[in-house]
């Protein structure tokens, strides 16, 4: 998954915070994963950008 816009950096972050918990090795683990993987590329080409929030 790949985060174009900072609107979907935010929806993202906000299905990470839903996500938060979940069992492990279910499907919702994996999307968690995804999730962080893509906000952690999303931030380090951004760097700076979101930190006010």
């Amino acid at each position: 998954m790949t985060i174009w816009t900072e609107e979907q950096y935010e929806s993202v972050k906000e299905r990470i915070a839903a996500l938060a918990g979940c069992m492990e090795d279910t499907p919702e683990e994996g999307e968690l994963i995804t999730l962080q993987l893509a906000v952690e590329v999303w931030e380090s080409k951004h760097e700076g950008a979101t930190a006010w929030r």
